[in-house]
């Protein structure tokens, strides 16, 4: 009994060596297309306008709302997808200004500070915030 376990096992580990080492054989290579090209690639040129760059410099503003006392929060600011790239203590009573090296594909950032959260587009690689958009009267009855 003991050997005919052996045995089995021996010719599956055979039969398994022999369809690895088969199916390792290289393919025979065919010869692909022939091209013909009429233009030299040394000829070809990008426009002037083209950049191969796939980042962009993004300026970040936010603007200071005047308080009679100092309020600390955590700012946070990330891509629509929420990738953060900077986080740090700011004041809501000073400007804030800095540039940041994004992607291309982003297109807007998402600004929180503490409980709020505002998100501005990317237009002409500047964002603008403020804590509180100005409110008109709209919506009151004269």
């Amino acid at each position: 009994m003991k050997w005919a376990i052996n045995n089995r096992w021996g010719g599956f580990l055979l039969a398994a060596f022999l369809l690895a080492a088969t199916s390792c054989m290289p393919d025979p290579l065919e010869e692909g297309p022939k091209d013909n090209l009429d233009t030299p690639l040394a000829g070809l040129a990008a426009s002037s306008s083209f950049t191969w760059s796939t980042f962009r410099q993004v300026e970040v503003s936010v603007k200071a709302l005047p308080l009679p006392a100092t309020v600390e929060r955590r700012m946070t600011l990330s891509t629509m997808d929420g990738d953060v790239f900077f986080a740090g203590l700011q004041s809501m009573s000073e400007d804030f200004n800095m540039q940041f090296t994004l992607p291309n594909h982003v297109t807007g950032i998402k600004m929180t500070f503490g409980d709020i959260v505002k998100e501005g587009e990317i237009q002409s690689s500047k964002v603008v915030f403020q804590y509180f958009t100005a409110l008109d009267n709209a919506d009151l009855d004269e």
